[in-house]
């Protein structure tokens, strides 16, 4: 049979070959650019995107280690109940009494540290409370610190030998 190239004829469709170059793409090349595209978009991207999360995360660093450690008292303050407030009669009665010296004997400053404006103390308090070992341990961090404390508020953690030291309070020295 011979093939007759009359396009005229209604009962033969002539199919006409499509070029090598569109046969040999296939259907999924424009995937192919379309993900190429979407890692170049990224890779351009991505260092501004890093340095912005380092940035957030260097100034977030810096607020955490400028803000000051404030101590207990500062917290806000809340309603006092009656006992709460009987019990604070009481500890600024204590505060005012003489102190004994038997109780300061047991007071020792174990260590010393700087906290930005603010000092802290360790300390192995013994028997004595916070407000009996005002004195004593005022002089002891006087010492070990080098200067004069009149007016300067220590944080104090009471030492407990090989477990960590427990916060037991503020102390304004004289």
């Amino acid at each position: 049979m011979t093939e007759s190239r009359n396009e005229d004829s209604p009962g033969r469709l002539a199919v006409r070959p499509q070029p090598a170059s569109v046969a040999a793409r296939g259907p999924w090349t424009g995937y192919f650019w379309m993900g190429v595209a979407i890692f170049i978009a990224v890779a351009l991207a991505y260092p501004f995107y890093a340095h912005e999360i380092q940035r957030r995360l260097a100034a977030r660093d810096v607020a955490a280690a400028v803000k000051p450690v404030t101590p207990p008292a500062a917290a806000p303050v809340r309603a006092m109940t009656a006992a709460e407030e009987r019990q604070a009669v009481i500890a600024a009665r204590d505060a005012a009494a003489p102190v004994p010296a038997e109780s300061q004997q047991g007071v020792r400053v174990m260590g010393t540290t700087f906290a930005g404006k603010n000092r802290a103390v360790i300390v192995q308090m013994g028997q004595a409370s916070l407000a009996e070992s005002k004195t004593s341990l005022c002089t002891q961090a006087a010492n070990l610190f080098r200067e004069d404390l009149s007016g300067v508020r220590l944080s104090v953690q009471r030492d407990r030998g090989t477990q960590p030291a427990e916060e037991a309070g503020t102390v304004t020295c004289d």
